[in-house]
């Protein structure tokens, strides 16, 4: 039997109901459930080697899979249909998927043997009796698929699935999704989908599992909106999709700007909540209102958290300002206790401390900040700085920062902060009768759940990071083409998932230098354990140590491209601390407070082959409880090569090497091993156009069109080709001159190919000679039409000369322009019009 097989056979259209057209190459995979398949055919079918073949063969034994794939021919070669960009045209709809196939073998490390453990593993080392668990390997197959519908155009949806046939067990990163899946016998499962709604002023959705932003935009200068973007990790942890909840904005050029996101779980680990915000332009600054209303995951089953701040924002004399203020009246009237420094055993039970108990009141609700930034040349081409207050039960803290940016060469830059934070209140200490050989009755503990206000370090949510600290970090960034900017979320976060896969210069660096001191300890914290319950720390448990010196850290990282190969190389070491206060103990048979560490990788790539290669010493195990309790790898090999080939399939290979060498610090969770992995990858579409979308009207005449151009981003970047998102600019009636007073208006007809992709639009008009804006329009689905009176924002006539117009378009972290010009004339500009008829 010819495993696979090209069928040139006629696809009856009739048979999709309601379809108009579709285009598809049909390719079928039909394997028979216990049908031997020889290694001979398989590599003649395939072109693989002997292992791939030996990998292949148990798993078409142990799965029937029949499998149509459709791909839609998009005439730029065979490719996914709409895949993660989700560019569907107006009243069509589709399914996009990929099949992985996979085999993962293992061999523990001598001396290691473990037993499942749920979603995790259980490990034992004894490296004198040498016992290894025996060799293992497992087979997968998982389909993934993605439907999509966009009937009209203010109308969108999708839904992503797993279907699970058999999971291949890693030893590499056990808790994962598919791995819960599988444990429980969930052959399909919902992983994220969306349903929204959106006009030109106006949107609403329905996310679960899909990321949104926070608010730092928008006025929220307390964070009471942490952005949910980690949607992988939250699935990965929670076993659901994360956040559920419904998003919408709404906006007027009169009343301003709404926004709202509610839902049964709008923050990661948090019950249900609702955040709301208004936002409106003053005529020389922005005001801004943030609501929170949060049903907290711990203390009373329906007790709630509620935030409220007011923010001003704009520049006077050349300084940018934001100041606001907040209120989160939080556990008022609630007893707790706090600690003054005493002389030795002179305090209360004998110790150093002498324990006051005290109770919350309404001004230990408020808080307030206030951030200014101005350029100072020549030292700094923008400095900033920054003080906040919070009182304990609005977050506990009191912050101050400093940071500058500096343009050394046209492309080489340079960014420095330093923020110090302490608590107003700080820690509980730890004490108790007795001594630490013999140990009594607890006396004072580090505050848990119960208390109205914690001293955190590194919490979940929206609590502030409070602990007391001195940070500093260096960066500099040598970058030959700054309009595709380096980073791809955060500014300045010199690490490997940070840096954007657009950036296209033929060698850029990131040099980033990082410490860290914490000179008190923190209250208990919580954090997720390995199946998405929130956990507090016990009572029997100091916070987190004091370090005793600056930590430091430093990464360095080296992009280079030249023609159809590129690579990434990636250092860094020094020093990393564990997160959990479980994890600060003197002993040193599990728990590793902390590491020092180094790691280096290198991913190569020529043309449809990528290489990559890593070790590390003393590192962090990779998920993430290791770090939080103190687990760590002595040694860490990781290699990998992958093929891209034809039709969108990828087959690769990997191999992990992980060791414990020196018999200290043996994690129950994390154990020596060698893992490979051999998979497959077939992705496909299905694409169906039920009606044709209306044609628009043509203008009586076109301005003469510069080609669109990509602009930097006012956040993060990844821009595309210029000539990607052509953005259109029509102009009627039939002359670009024309005469405001004379009842003529200036019709501008906007277009672009890519509409789902629209985030945001923005056309500003410009008067020419002074480069100065006389009128804005803006909005989030880019209209058809946009109509200028010839009046200012302020409804004055504008004067009679020659305006630019700038069209913008914002599509995900990319903007793209296009531009045009025009002139104005007015019936008594006698001048302007002679030389019009001149012409």
């Amino acid at each position: 039997m010819n495993i696979i097989s090209e069928l040139k056979a006629k696809i009856d259209v009739s048979s999709f109901r309601g379809l108009e057209t579709i285009s598809i190459i049909p390719l079928t995979l039909s394997l028979s459930k216990g049908e031997p398949v020889s290694s001979t055919t398989v590599r003649a079918s395939t072109g693989s080697a002997r292992a791939v073949s030996q990998f292949l063969k148990p798993l078409l034994k142990s799965w029937p899979l029949f499998l149509t794939v459709l791909t839609w021919n998009l005439g730029l070669g065979t490719r996914n249909a709409f895949a993660s960009e989700l560019d569907l045209p107006v009243g069509s709809g589709g399914v996009d998927g990929s099949l992985v196939l996979e085999n993962i073998q293992h061999e523990t490390q001598r001396g290691m043997t473990f037993v499942n453990d749920g979603v995790g593993k259980n490990w034992t080392y004894d490296p004198i009796s040498g016992r290894r668990t025996a060799d293992r390997a497992s087979n997968g197959e998982t389909l993934f698929l993605n439907a999509a519908a966009r009937p009209t155009e203010s109308l969108y949806g999708d839904a992503d699935f797993s279907i699970v046939g058999n999971y291949a067990d890693s030893f590499w990163r056990p808790i994962n999704d598919l791995h819960r899946q599988e444990l429980s016998g969930e052959r399909v499962r919902f992983r994220r989908g969306e349903a929204t709604w959106k006009t030109d002023s106006a949107h609403v959705s329905l996310l679960q599992g899909k990321a949104y932003k926070d608010w730092k935009d928008k006025g929220d200068l307390f964070d009471l909106v942490p952005r949910q973007y980690e949607v992988e990790r939250y699935l990965n942890f929670a076993g659901h999709a994360v956040p559920r909840v419904v998003e919408g904005e709404w906006r007027s050029s009169s009343v301003g700007e709404f926004g709202f996101i509610g839902g049964p779980e709008p923050v990661w680990g948090a019950k249900s909540g609702g955040m709301g915000r208004w936002n409106y332009r003053l005529p020389s600054a922005n005001l801004s209102y943030i609501y929170s209303d949060q049903n907290i995951p711990y203390g009373d089953p329906n007790e709630r958290s509620r935030s409220m701040s007011l923010a001003l924002s704009g520049e006077e004399l050349g300084v940018g300002y934001e100041t606001g203020l907040l209120y989160q009246p939080f556990r008022l009237d609630r007893p707790y206790q706090r600690v003054e420094s005493a002389a030795p055993g002179q305090g209360t039970f004998g110790s150093n401390y002498d324990v006051i108990n005290d109770v919350t009141r309404e001004h230990d609700a408020w808080g307030a900040t206030l951030r200014l930034t101005r350029p100072l040349p020549p030292v700094l081409d923008l400095g900033g700085i920054g003080y906040t207050v919070r009182r304990p039960v609005a977050g506990n803290l009191e912050e101050t920062y400093l940071e500058g940016d500096k343009k050394m060469t046209p492309f080489l830059s340079t960014h420095f902060n330093y923020t110090y934070r302490r608590p107003i209140i700080g820690p509980l200490p730890f004490l108790y009768a007795g001594t630490p050989a013999n140990p009594g009755a607890l006396l004072l503990n580090p505050r848990g759940p119960e208390s109205p206000f914690w001293v955190s370090w590194r919490p979940e949510g929206a609590l502030p990071d409070n602990r007391e600290a001195h940070l500093l970090t260096l960066t500099a960034v040598h970058d030959p083409t700054p309009q595709t900017w380096i980073f791809k979320n955060d500014p300045y976060v010199a690490e490997l998932d940070n840096i954007s896969d657009k950036e296209d210069a033929p060698f850029a660096v990131v040099a980033q230098y990082t410490m860290e001191f914490y000179p008190t300890t923190t209250d208990r914290s919580f954090y997720h354990d390995k199946d998405g319950n929130l956990v507090w720390e016990p009572a029997y448990h100091s916070g987190d140590w004091a370090t005793k010196r600056p930590v430091h850290r430093g990464t360095l990282i080296v992009l280079t491209k030249n023609g159809e190969w590129s690579s990434r190389t990636f250092l860094q070491g020094g020093q990393s601390l564990a997160l959990a206060n479980a994890a600060y103990t003197s002993q040193t048979n599990a728990f590793k407070p902390i590491t020092s560490f180094f790691t280096a990788s290198e991913d190569f790539s020529f043309r449809n082959t990528h290489v990559m290669v890593s070790v590390g010493f003393n590192v962090w195990g990779p998920e993430e409880l290791n770090q939080r309790f103190g687990q760590t790898f002595d040694r860490l090999i990781r290699l990998g090569v992958e093929q891209r080939l034809p039709w969108s399939d990828r087959v690769g290979i990997s191999f992990t090497r992980a060791r414990e060498e020196d018999n200290k610090y043996i994690a129950a969770d994390l154990g020596g091993f060698d893992e490979w992995r051999f998979y497959f990858v077939q992705k496909f579409s299905v694409l169906g156009r039920f009606r044709e979308p209306p044609g628009e009207a043509g203008p009586r005449d076109i301005l003469p069109e510069t080609p669109a151009k990509t602009t930097a981003p006012t956040e993060t970047s990844e821009p595309k080709s210029a000539g990607e998102v052509p953005l259109k600019i029509m102009v009627a009636p039939n002359t670009s001159t024309f005469m405001a007073d004379k009842g003529q208006d200036l019709h501008l007809r906007l277009s672009t190919t890519r509409p789902r992709r629209v985030v945001s639009w923005n056309l500003d008009i410009r008067e020419k000679a002074s480069n100065s804006v006389v009128m804005s329009f803006s909005g989030f689905i880019v209209p058809g039409e946009v109509t200028w009176d010839g009046k200012d924002g302020n409804g004055k006539p504008a004067a009679a000369g020659d305006y630019l117009i700038d069209f913008r378009v914002k599509e995900g972290e990319t903007s793209v322009s296009s531009s045009a010009e025009v002139r104005l004339t007015r019936s008594s500009d006698v001048q302007i019009q002679d030389k019009e008829r001149k012409r």
